[in-house]
């Protein structure tokens, strides 16, 4: 399976009476798009349904399904991973346990700005100014992190998109 931004995932053990959802469920451990957003399964140009055994699909070892992302569910949207955005993940994270937090920010790390002058007089200190989000927020189970830009918020509803779909 590939999914369109490219990752690919090997089904090894998969048997032809498993049905997609069987499928997309155990790709749930491999990837978590596959819990926060919408997955769908196509082979070519066709969307193939849950109920939808490998054999009804004419899927075989070898072939190749791409999985589209869609939908993203959370119960809380963070907008920007500065200090306040960090601030508000460790007072979220705890109150929403059960529920996901989605993290956007343009850039894909967290960085101390005030510390720059320090890293001037002591370059071993620049790598803790900058912290990779995906590190940041390991400790928060219910936080996802997404680098992109809110391109449009509603009343239940926010618009993510790559920084290349400006």
């Amino acid at each position: 399976v590939r999914a369109v931004a490219g990752t690919t995932w090997t089904l090894d053990g998969t048997s032809k009476e498993q049905t997609i959802g069987e499928v997309k469920e155990r790709l749930v451990a491999e990837d978590q798009r596959f819990r926060t957003y919408r997955a769908d399964l196509v082979l070519g140009s066709k969307v193939l349904g849950d109920a939808e055994t490998l054999a009804q699909c004419n899927v075989g070892p070898g072939t190749r399904l791409a999985a589209v992302f869609s939908d993203l569910r959370a119960a809380v949207l963070v907008i920007g991973g500065g200090a306040a955005g960090r601030a508000a993940l460790q007072d979220l994270s705890p109150a929403f346990q059960d529920q996901w937090i989605i993290l956007v920010d343009t850039q894909e790390y967290f960085e101390h700005p005030c510390g720059i002058l320090r890293a001037y007089a002591d370059p071993a200190s620049w790598e803790n100014l900058v912290v990779p989000f995906e590190d940041a927020i390991s400790r928060f189970p219910n936080v996802q992190f997404i680098q992109g830009e809110v391109k449009s918020l509603r009343p239940g509803s926010a618009t993510v998109g790559s920084l290349s779909d400006s």
